[in-house]
């Protein structure tokens, strides 16, 4: 883009624009109420803050892909508690540390 920085722009069928950061965490679910809420309240719980979250969906009440960068790695059993919370079929955290 203009600013010539990098980012991530589809993954899979869905567009996004998601800087690439040390730590991410990826989601598909069904796309319904209250997920952004349940996601944003169970990293909290865990003392882990969001930088950016992306939420695309095929369309409404369809498959929804949620990508967030965060501030520090999302331990396994977090990750695995929220995929459970919102019923994601999908859910990869990724760290892109050396």
């Amino acid at each position: 883009g203009i600013r010539k920085v990098e980012k991530i722009v589809r993954i899979n069928k869905f567009d996004i624009e998601l800087p690439p950061t040390d730590h991410l965490l990826f989601l598909i679910y069904e796309d319904k109420p209250g997920v952004v809420g349940a996601v944003g309240n169970i990293l909290g719980a865990s003392k882990i803050n969001i930088a950016n979250m992306q939420v695309a969906r095929d369309k409404a009440g369809g498959e929804a892909l949620m990508a967030l960068t965060v501030d520090s790695a999302i331990p396994a059993d977090v990750a695995a508690k929220i995929a459970a919370g919102i019923g994601a079929r999908v859910s990869r955290s990724v760290s892109l540390q050396s």
